[in-house]
């Protein structure tokens, strides 16, 4: 499981996670008969958005999967296609659903009763206007990736996976897009639609919490890993550290209670982990100090889309404009383990600023450890 992980989140393979109980056949054509997708979920009670991965296999058996594709899985040994399209959440380490697509004359009608074939002015007369699709069907954390030959060490773009959906139809109340081609209906898709912020700046009510399966928080280590059983594919994680109010000249923000402070860093007792807020004063517009930092800080990882953050999240703690990147640097962590960089940065009129938290992770596992702690440091700063 450990190699797992690594492999989906750095590409080096591109096979699933979970072992194929057998070939893809017609089975998920006989499962589904007679049954309507219903809009923003799928098939509740079989496979919907944010159905669990394992779950999705255990209901519909395996599905035939494609190179340069990680994670889109083709069930079309019957008389329609079934695309189901799986993601790795950064919450909660698990995989699980994020996008379910049909395709094929013979497929299920929507629960409103539009089905592959009919005309657009259908769908609009069923569900009104629809919108331009900007989103992505696939996961936004896939954008930009390479897949690597193993064995030559070869780096090839992935295949722009996005590209049939750009023209479709789109309903974001109902998380539900149209695919059309020659103005009928061709594809029809629900879809995750992404929060606006990343998972370490959301406020904590609307976290989910890690799989139990795949990572813990344990108060008896230090730093991330395996826990006391050898054989466990369990990571365990320290608890985020204590924060408490600082008041400094410019701003209030919660930091490590027991951490050492300098001026406005504060480090572990390891020296690795860090708190940095750094001030500055800015002669151009914060969307170029935005742009000027993510190239000294990156590369980012931030998906595109949640980088620059709504004026909601900004007017929370007192900026005009805000941005978020994290970033992943080997050795940096403590007993040279790699370090997870979270990072937001704020405008307010001429002043800039940079807030930097850096935590221990374990390669590309997840870090609620992390997360937690720039998320306590992040969402508690105001700009005075």
């Amino acid at each position: 499981m450990r190699l797992a992980v690594l492999a989906t989140a750095t590409l080096i393979s591109t096979a699933t996670v979970l072992a194929q109980p057998k070939a893809p056949d017609d089975s998920y054509a006989k499962l589904l008969a007679g049954k309507t997708l219903e809009e923003g979920k799928g098939f509740p009670g079989i496979v919907e958005v944010g159905t669990p991965t394992p779950a999705m296999y255990k209901a519909l058996g395996a599905g035939r999967e494609v190179a340069g594709m990680p994670f889109w899985y083709f069930y079309d040994k019957g008389p329609w296609t079934l695309i189901v399209v799986g993601e790795m959440s950064m919450e909660t380490g698990g995989f699980m659903t994020r996008a379910i697509q049909l395709a094929g004359d013979k497929a299920p009608a929507t629960k409103q009763g539009v089905k592959i074939g009919d005309p657009v002015a259908k769908v609009e007369k069923v569900y009104g206007k629809g919108e331009p699709f900007s989103g992505t069907v696939g996961s936004p954390a896939m954008a930009g990736m390479v897949s690597i030959d193993v064995k030559t060490g070869a780096k090839k773009p992935l295949p722009d996976v996005e590209k049939a959906f750009k023209d479709s139809l789109f309903y974001p109340r109902l998380g539900t897009l149209f695919v059309v081609t020659g103005g009928a209906v061709s594809g029809i898709v629900v879809v995750v639609i992404d929060d606006p912020l990343p998972s370490f700046l959301r406020d904590p009510k609307a976290v989910k919490p890690p799989d139990p399966g795949i990572v813990v928080i344990d108060p008896k280590v230090d730093e991330p890993g395996w826990g006391p059983d050898a054989s466990s594919a369990t990571l365990h994680v320290p608890p985020p550290p204590v924060l408490a109010p600082v008041v400094e000249k410019g701003f209030t923000v919660d930091a490590p209670k027991e951490w050492t402070k300098a001026g406005t860093v504060w480090t572990d007792k390891s020296g690795r982990e860090l708190v940095e807020i750094v001030e500055t004063k800015g002669t151009g517009t914060p969307d170029a100090y935005f742009a000027e930092q993510d190239g000294k800080l990156g590369p980012n990882r931030v998906p595109p889309k949640q980088r620059a953050l709504p004026a909601e999240f900004a007017k929370l703690i007192g900026a005009d404009a805000a941005y978020a990147l994290w970033k992943q640097e080997g050795k940096k962590g403590k007993k040279d383990a790699p370090l997870r960089t979270f990072v937001l940065m704020a405008a307010k009129g001429d002043r800039r600023f940079t807030l930097i938290v850096g935590r221990t992770a374990s390669g590309a596992s997840p870090s609620p450890d992390g997360e937690a702690l720039a998320r306590g440091v992040f969402r508690s700063f105001r700009i005075k």
